[in-house]
């Protein structure tokens, strides 16, 4: 499974060290290295944004047939952390 998008922290002061993805409370991996998206920082005017791209692909071969939960939490430099959204994904 592909996974890709942007995070920032509302701050202008705390960044993104790390993204932990996890499904069913179980890690999966972690995000490490963030890419450029200029279209991030352009749209909220803020240049501190611009390193918020992520992508990762997650192995689903151990995972069993039915419903899931993926979560994604950003860690911060400080260590504060915030949970994305949780997502249900279905696997047959």
């Amino acid at each position: 499974m592909r996974l890709s998008g942007w995070c920032a922290f509302t701050s202008t002061t705390e960044h993104v060290k790390r993204l932990e993805i996890s499904i069913d409370d179980n890690p999966v991996t972690r995000v490490n290295g963030f890419f450029s998206r200029p279209d991030v920082a352009d749209a909220y005017g803020r240049p501190d944004l611009e390193l918020s791209g992520w992508r990762t692909e997650v192995l689903l071969g151990t995972i069993s047939k039915g419903t899931h939960r993926l979560r994604v939490v950003a860690v911060a430099d400080n260590g504060e952390t915030a949970e994305l959204s949780e997502v249900a994904f279905n696997v047959e």
